[in-house]
């Protein structure tokens, strides 16, 4: 994942300080790699990509099941709300 920029947490996006916690982030992008097929943020340019990672725009696809969304969005709110350690 080191270098990916789909897979790159806010905080590095924005160049701010990090920690070992930011993985939690890239379980929950690799999930929906993994169900989807696609990258949550990716786009045709480099610096929407960036916007999307920053503003946590992903949207899933109708045939990815609610309890799948769950999974992923768990993954984002906890990062978020208490960046617990894997």
């Amino acid at each position: 994942m080191c270098g990916t920029l789909d897979y790159l947490p806010p905080e590095m996006v924005e160049q701010k300080t990090y920690n070992t916690k930011v993985d939690n982030w890239t379980v929950g992008v690799l999930c929906y790699e993994l169900l989807v097929g696609t990258p949550p943020f990716e786009t045709e340019n480099q610096n929407m990509t960036y916007q999307r990672i920053v503003n946590t725009e992903d949207a899933f696809p109708p045939r990815v099941k609610p309890r799948a969304q769950d999974l992923i969005k768990v993954y984002q709110r906890v990062y978020f709300q208490w960046n617990f350690p894997l």
